[in-house]
């Protein structure tokens, strides 16, 4: 939340994202704050980039990885059960 920003004003903001792990970079925002003083209670944030980045949270990330073992599991499940199925009784052990 930003406050007590003059009207009628443009302002260069970066932000940098650092956490335990490091350093996680940094984006720049240009804004404009609105001419009328009422309206200045409320400032948009508008980004320089060209394109917005996809983020992910644990929860995602965690059930995606969880989705994908369950599936290479279950293949190799319907796989071996599909060679046994295959096998001639007499070459059983």
């Amino acid at each position: 939340m930003l406050e007590n920003l003059e009207a009628g004003t443009e302002y260069r903001i970066t932000v940098a994202a650092v956490n335990l792990y490091g350093f996680g970079g940094s984006r720049s925002f240009t804004i404009h704050t609105p001419m009328e003083r009422a309206a200045q209670q409320t400032v948009s944030l508008t980004a320089e980039a060209s394109r917005p980045k996809l983020t992910w949270s644990p929860a995602i990330t965690t059930a995606l990885a969880f989705s994908i073992a369950t599936l290479f599991i279950l293949v190799a499940i319907l796989t071996a059960l599909r060679k046994r199925k295959s096998q001639p009784l007499n070459s059983l052990p």
